[in-house]
């Protein structure tokens, strides 16, 4: 059995947090989640766990794994090739964030 909450004249604080936290709930059903987040990640040729395909497709283990990752968190990937060492310098100058 659910308990019902019924409000009096002496709790209007009471009706005024629920109130919110319905509206709370509105606008967070409502609004989009927080902008997905754009992650860049070097993709070098480390076969078989990072490459890119035939089409130029990023493949391998670790684009699936990070594709899954990405889609729970909500990421954007934007996979940037290149070689290892050109890949282990922008993640040191921070233009890519993921190696």
């Amino acid at each position: 059995m659910i308990p019902m909450i019924h409000f009096t004249r002496g709790t209007n604080s009471l009706r005024w947090i629920w109130i919110l936290f319905i509206l709370s709930l509105i606008i967070a059903s409502v609004c989009p989640a927080a902008a997905a987040r754009d992650v860049r990640v070097a993709v070098p040729d480390l076969r078989p766990s990072l490459f890119l395909d035939e089409k130029g497709e990023p493949a391998g283990f670790f684009v699936d794994l990070l594709e899954d990752l990405a889609a729970e968190e909500g990421w954007n990937l934007i996979w940037i090739k290149g070689t290892l060492s050109e890949s282990w310098d922008r993640l040191l100058e921070g233009d890519i964030d993921l190696l």
